[in-house]
């Protein structure tokens, strides 16, 4: 039972190395009130 519980370890641990990272999440804030000197 202990060589399957570390196989699916492996297997997880593998497959998450290979997934592609999420992508940037931009928020844009316009702000008329704050000068920009």
């Amino acid at each position: 039972m202990a060589s399957t519980d570390s196989e699916i370890k492996d297997e997880i641990s593998t497959r998450s190395k290979n997934d592609q990272p999420p992508m940037y999440k931009v928020i844009l804030h316009n702000d008329d009130y704050t000068s920009m000197e």
